[in-house]
């Protein structure tokens, strides 16, 4: 049996959830900023060639495939994992809405494209943390407390009976993360 050598990209690589700049991963869900490069214009990026944006400037919450039918299966869990997501779309806006703001700005002064280049792109992009909250660690402190707060309140309830030794099991990682966030 011959073995074939599968060849990496050491460059730039797409996420799993087809962001070309991946964020913070979380495990089942990821806040992000909707401003990105252009789907056509990934490999000018590459080859630092002008470049155009999408995006509203607004974040929000991608659900990862490890999530895929949290809601359904462990409706508590999920509400208390959101929670948390929401923490960091809010803690996010202002960066995302200025990331869009100064990349629209900078296509503004461009007399002859409707493009930035690849050192305007990421210029915003470090100027505004990528769009997502700037400082990472108080904004994961933040988010897991509130995880916390959310999760204890549910395993008093009898709709989450079910899931009550998942969640107890999930309160004591989360109230670790509170204080050591495990990816900032």
């Amino acid at each position: 049996m011959k073995r074939h050598k599968k060849k990496k990209n050491h460059n730039v690589e797409k996420s799993d959830t087809g962001t070309f700049f991946p964020p913070r991963l979380g495990n089942g869900f990821q806040t992000v900023c909707d401003v990105d490069i252009h789907p056509d214009d990934r490999m000018n990026y590459l080859m630092q060639k002008d470049v155009r944006h999408v995006g509203t400037g607004i974040p929000k919450v991608k659900t990862l495939a490890l999530a895929k039918g949290l809601k359904k299966s462990n409706p508590c869990l999920y509400e208390a994992t959101m929670a948390h997501e929401q923490v960091h779309v809010k803690n996010a806006k202002t960066n995302c809405k200025a990331f869009k703001k100064c990349l629209d700005d900078e296509v503004a002064n461009n007399i002859f494209s409707n493009s930035n280049s690849t050192e305007e792109y990421n210029h915003c992009k470090q100027k505004h943390s990528g769009g997502l909250a700037s400082d990472c660690k108080k904004d994961e402190q933040e988010a897991y407390k509130k995880t916390v707060e959310i999760a204890e309140k549910l395993l008093k309830e009898s709709k989450c009976a079910s899931e009550k030794d998942n969640l107890a099991k999930n309160i004591k990682i989360w109230k670790t993360y509170a204080v050591t966030p495990p990816n900032c």
